[in-house]
């Protein structure tokens, strides 16, 4: 009897030979095709690529073939190429929605917008429902300045049933540009509904409620957005406004700083907003080195000398506030806010007839209700109630809130 001996090793490597060779020439244009959907279902876009191009190879190309390879070269960011495939599917398939999609992003990534609206049409025709391309097309038309048909695509999208917190804030924003400010309020209410993370629909309703005068619903907004990362400086211009609006004056002073300092806003006016917190606040020490800062920007600025000198009166440095009043009234001697101003301080100082000097040129370069209502008080003082009757009448019909009350008092 003959024994035969077998070296396993070279059993193995006959095997793995053949089965190489098997499945070298045995693939089909099927095989690469599913292939290829596998890897691109993991993300692996490259090697479903080479796989597609395979299935192309065997088989001259089908549409699924070329759809999906061209799908593969969007995300690896190659437009060109990706446009190529999906014309090629489309003169395969010319009814798939789908494929229509897929080459107006191609063409938005190359820039060929109008391409991209185009097919974006096409897709909606043969897909009434085809959100995607709602969405493409409004995005698209936005840009465009065509608000109006930007505003029917997302509303299209809304009525589809697809309500994504990103629709109603785009179309929020779309409302927004077009002033149409209380559909604009409702689309981001519902964006935040939706998404109570959403940032920028905090920002944007933020701005919204600066604007329509609701200031503390602003801050809270404004608030939100730049504690969440959204911090610029029209924000914090924003929020310091409304902060000073609603009597929250070193709130409104921490944003000026912020502006003046994180932003480099260190200018005339920057410095104006904060010292007048500061004076507000009854910061009178920092109100006046504001003040001063702003001097010395602008030795003109007459509300800073104005301002200043009462900062300088409320810390008892009555030399000063003379001479930043003299100072501005040197500068132009038709202020009527410096005589007003400084009459108020007389009258508080019971200088009454310099008091009803100050006032009286006051009025007679612009009278103002503040200017008559403050007089009535100094004829008051000096028992002229005919006159004083006459400023508060004056006063009342400008609207000043006091006055009426004077009315009623000196009246009877």
């Amino acid at each position: 009897m003959i024994k035969v001996y077998i070296n396993r090793g070279y059993v193995v490597a006959w095997c793995m030979l053949f089965f190489i060779l098997a499945t070298s020439y045995g693939q089909t244009a099927d095989d690469y095709y599913d292939r290829g959907l596998k890897k691109a279902s993991i993300d692996n876009c490259e090697k479903a690529v080479e796989h597609f191009t395979k299935a192309i190879e065997e088989s001259g190309g089908f549409f699924e073939v070329f759809f999906e390879r061209g799908k593969c070269f969007l995300e690896l960011g190659e437009p060109g190429k990706a446009l190529y495939d999906f014309n090629e599917a489309i003169l395969i398939n010319s009814d798939i929605a789908e494929v229509f999609f897929y080459r107006a992003r191609a063409y938005s990534l190359t820039g060929m917008t109008s391409e991209a609206v185009v097919d974006y049409t096409e897709a909606v025709r043969l897909d009434s429902c085809h959100v995607k391309s709602y969405l493409g097309r409004a995005t698209l038309k936005m840009q465009n300045g065509d608000k109006t048909s930007a505003l029917e695509d997302f509303t299209k999208v809304i009525e589809l049933g697809h309500k994504n917190s990103n629709v109603f804030f785009m179309r929020g924003k779309l409302y927004l540009s077009i002033n149409e400010n209380e559909l604009a309020l409702k689309d981001l209410d519902k964006a935040i509904y939706l998404d109570p993370d959403h940032i920028e629909a905090y920002r944007e309703r933020g701005v919204l409620y600066y604007y329509l005068d609701s200031c503390h619903n602003a801050v809270s907004d404004i608030s939100i957005a730049i504690n969440n990362g959204l911090d610029n400086p029209d924000l914090y211009l924003y929020r310091a406004d409304c902060y000073m609006k609603i009597g929250e004056y070193l709130k409104a002073t921490e944003d000026y700083t912020v502006l003046i300092n994180n932003y480099r806003q260190r200018n005339e006016v920057r410095y104006f907003q904060r010292a007048m917190a500061y004076f507000k606040a009854e910061e009178y020490n920092s109100a006046v080195s504001d003040f001063t800062r702003v001097l010395t920007q602008n030795l003109h600025n007459e509300k800073a000398y104005i301002f200043r000198a009462l900062a300088y009166a409320e810390m008892d440095r009555e030399v000063q506030a003379e001479n930043d009043f003299r100072a501005v009234l040197a500068i132009n001697p038709g202020n009527a806010l410096a005589y007003e101003k400084r009459g108020i301080l007389n009258l508080n100082n019971k200088n009454f007839e310099q008091a009803l000097e100050d006032l009286t040129k006051a009025i007679n370069i612009d009278p103002t209700a503040e200017a008559y209502y403050h007089r009535g008080i100094v004829y008051v003082e000096k028992d002229d109630i005919p006159n004083a009757l006459n400023d508060f009448r004056e006063a009342d019909k400008m609207g000043h809130k006091k006055a009426s009350k004077e009315l009623e008092l000196y009246m009877d």
